[in-house]
């Protein structure tokens, strides 16, 4: 059986969980550029951590008209 960390878990980690964020950049920009993502779409990023892929959208000149991230863990 495989161990799911908790929210709390999370909480305390989240200081600290962007700094993988250089690594992933990169890749997740690759990932959005594939879902062709649009003015018109509409988004629901769940277990978004400290929002990476929000971040990402709202830099990008058309993002979509709404994104809304939801976590488990209030300091994410």
């Amino acid at each position: 059986m495989t161990h799911v960390p908790g929210p709390g878990t999370w909480s305390r980690l989240a200081r600290v969980y962007d700094w993988q964020l250089p690594l992933e950049r990169r890749a997740l920009r690759s990932v959005l550029d594939m879902l062709a993502i649009t003015e018109s779409d509409r988004l629901l990023d769940l277990a978004t951590g400290t929002g990476a892929v929000l971040r990402e959208l709202h830099g990008r000149p058309n993002p979509p008209a709404r994104a809304v991230g939801v976590d488990s863990s209030a300091a994410m």
